[in-house]
């Protein structure tokens, strides 16, 4: 009789665990599903203007088969850096700034266009998929793809589904992150092996979707605007590793953070946000790259420093003046840095201006 009675306070004790566990979930799953609507409809506000004016350009040149093998295409891949968030010109973001540099160095018939085809949050393996998707769906003459790397791709997606064994396991994976580097979760996720596994793997397929078109890629890292000016910045270790994942898959990498490390880490950032560039730290990208890929991958875009059309700035004046037209609209908080940041440029040799637009430059970096 006890045995039975202790065999069915067992079988109670289950079925209330598993009652539980059921109920947990779905307290889980509404919440996240709810989160995850109001995060989207939130981050919808505020980028879907800019998302359109991006994506659409992209699709307007699909519809009216403009690039069907004649204008070939230089397509952005990424996440909210990418995409140009928090600028409110989307003109401003360093995918159309680069196309502007193709434009202003060929005298305007350009041999290629530049679209960005990025959105906010996704990762790594989120990035490889839409590289994919674009030719399964639309078939475009991609010549090259730009995918902008930051330092959260590797985090993994939010999992709706977890019940009692998921909360002890996120309650798990707090604590390692705690003792991790003094709680970094960059740190933490580059040492879960199925995260590392998850950017390895999304290099594969982008190697096998960019050999299958005949397509060249160049990963981009960005860092994050901390320190790097003074030469200690925490995640290096991270960008090499990032680096030797993609060199091992064949990828070409331009690593970002020496072009950065240039200036102290304050010159680029947007108001109270280490993650995103400002419309300074777009132009440095845009121009770095535009200089690589010109130099080293396509080597039929024109170059910006053979063009005519272009004189060095030597007048710390003069240079100051692009940064009214590159801040115009935007946050005024970094245009005195970007002043500084040009001043200096010109007094290096490294600042070129248009003669037929006089608001536009390009840095000329040596790589």
């Amino acid at each position: 009789m006890i045995f039975q009675n202790i065999a069915l306070a067992a079988l109670a004790g289950i079925l209330c665990l598993m009652l539980a566990d059921f109920v947990i979930r779905t307290i889980n799953s509404m919440y996240a599903r709810a989160l995850y609507s109001a995060r989207t409809n939130r981050m919808n506000r505020m980028n879907s203007e800019r998302i359109r004016m991006l994506q659409n350009r992209f699709l307007a040149d699909i519809e009216r088969k403009t690039i069907n093998g004649s204008t070939p295409l230089i397509v952005f891949i990424g996440d909210s850096i990418t995409l140009g968030v928090p600028l409110k010109d989307p003109s401003h973001a360093y995918p159309d700034m680069f196309d502007s540099n193709i434009s202003r160095a060929s005298g305007g018939g350009a041999p290629y266009l530049a679209r960005n085809v990025s959105g906010p949050g996704g990762n790594i393996e989120d990035e490889a998929k839409v590289f994919a998707a674009l030719f399964d769906e639309y078939k475009p003459n991609i010549k090259l793809m730009v995918l902008g790397y930051c330092q959260n791709d590797i985090f993994t997606s939010i999992d709706e589904g977890r019940g009692i064994i998921g909360i002890l396991d996120r309650l798990r994976e707090s604590r390692k992150i705690g003792m991790d580097k003094s709680g970094d979760p960059m740190f933490y996720y580059w040492n879960r092996r199925q995260n590392r596994d998850m950017v390895r793997n999304a290099f594969k397929k982008i190697e096998d979707t960019a050999r299958r078109h005949g397509t060249d890629v160049v990963i981009a890292i960005f860092p994050l605007f901390i320190d790097f000016g003074k030469r200690d910045y925490r995640y290096r270790e991270i960008h090499e590793r990032v680096s030797d994942a993609a060199e091992k898959e064949g990828l070409k990498v331009f690593d970002l953070l020496d072009v950065y490390g240039m200036f102290d880490a304050s010159s680029f950032i947007t108001d109270n946000d280490n993650t995103h560039p400002n419309p300074l730290g777009h132009k440095f990208a845009a121009d770095a790259l535009y200089k690589f890929i010109s130099s080293n991958v396509l080597r039929d875009l024109p170059g910006i420093v053979d063009s005519g059309d272009f004189y060095e700035i030597e007048d710390s004046d003069r240079a100051a003046e692009f940064c009214g037209p590159l801040y115009r609209g935007e946050n005024q908080a970094g245009r005195a840095a970007c002043e500084r940041v040009l001043a200096e440029l010109a007094g290096n040799g490294k600042l070129l201006g248009n003669l037929k637009d006089r608001e536009h430059f390009f840095i000329n970096f040596e790589l």
